[in-house]
């Protein structure tokens, strides 16, 4: 299936989980399993500073595993985590209950909470 890549990386920090995700997506969709190949497309989707880190590092890195996991070192969040679970625990519910639990899901792709951990957030962020 023909596909078109996703938009160049520039090195913006939040831009990366979205650019990660369209990259996964555009190797499924265009069947690209080769590693070779797909650190090729990595090369051409990325621009700017983040096309600099790919020129000064390429060579050692032979999966995409591996780049990917370079590409959140360098260029992700490291306090996304935290940052989701304080968003987490002060929310509340001021719209529809469908609105605040996709909310509540949203927010705990980043934070990583199991069920459990959930439910006492979700109970305390509905008004009585």
């Amino acid at each position: 299936m023909k596909a078109p890549p996703p938009k160049p990386f520039k090195g913006e920090q939040s831009k990366l989980d979205g650019w990660i995700l369209q990259m996964e997506d555009y190797f499924t969709l265009t069947r690209t399993s080769n590693e070779a190949q797909r650190l090729a497309h990595v090369g051409l989707c990325l621009e700017g500073e983040a096309l600099d880190w790919w020129n000064a590092s390429r060579r050692q890195y032979t999966t995409w595993a591996k780049v990917r996991q370079a590409l959140e070192d360098y260029y992700g969040d490291h306090y996304q985590q935290d940052k989701a679970y304080s968003q987490l625990v002060g929310l509340k519910q001021t719209g529809t209950i469908e609105q605040y639990l996709n909310d509540i899901d949203r927010l705990n792709v980043k934070a990583g909470l199991m069920d459990r951990h959930l439910i006492s957030i979700i109970l305390n962020g509905i008004p009585s």
